[in-house]
């Protein structure tokens, strides 16, 4: 049975609840919004949201990030007659950082690779990179047995397999 609603009922409501006085605000509501607000306001440029910076310091900024992005990724114009020295310099920290050096094929392009043999040439770090947990060989079947196992839980589609 569809529920019809009675236009007396709802009319006797609405004018019982236009008769109501209005509510009051709570006396403390005006001090705290003014005191959120000089909160916000009050605080210097550099702490605030960057869209809320001034303009001047938003282009300066972007300036200078582009000019570190331009001497990282090797912009001759600040470099000189060797472009790429900054963005070279780059990779071989963040080669040494990610525990790849000369030698290795499996490491990321543009990186000059080696295996990180000991912990000192990790930086002090004893946990081993993927590669060195997980040789090529064994890889594919570690893979493959993880696949499975989330298939037989019905967590993975038979479909979505990898290629044996």
């Amino acid at each position: 049975m569809p529920f019809e609603p009675d236009p007396a009922l709802e009319a006797f409501i609405h004018e019982r609840l236009r008769r109501l006085p209005p509510r009051a605000a709570p006396p403390t509501l005006l001090p705290r919004v003014r005191a959120a607000l000089e909160a916000r306001f009050g605080r210097p440029w550099w702490t605030r949201s960057w869209w809320d910076w001034p303009q001047p310091a938003r282009v300066a900024l972007l300036a200078a990030a582009l000019a570190v992005l331009g001497l990282v990724c090797g912009g001759n114009a600040l470099v000189g007659d060797q472009p790429g020295l900054y963005w070279q310099l780059f990779s071989e920290q963040l080669a040494g950082w990610a525990g790849w050096g000369a030698g290795r094929t499996d490491a990321p392009a543009g990186l000059d690779a080696t295996p990180a043999a000991d912990a000192a040439s990790r930086g002090g770090d004893p946990r081993l990179s993927l590669a060195e947990r997980y040789p090529a060989a064994g890889r594919e079947a570690a893979l493959r047995a993880a696949a499975e196992a989330l298939v037989a839980q019905r967590l993975l589609l038979p479909a979505d397999l990898p290629a044996p």
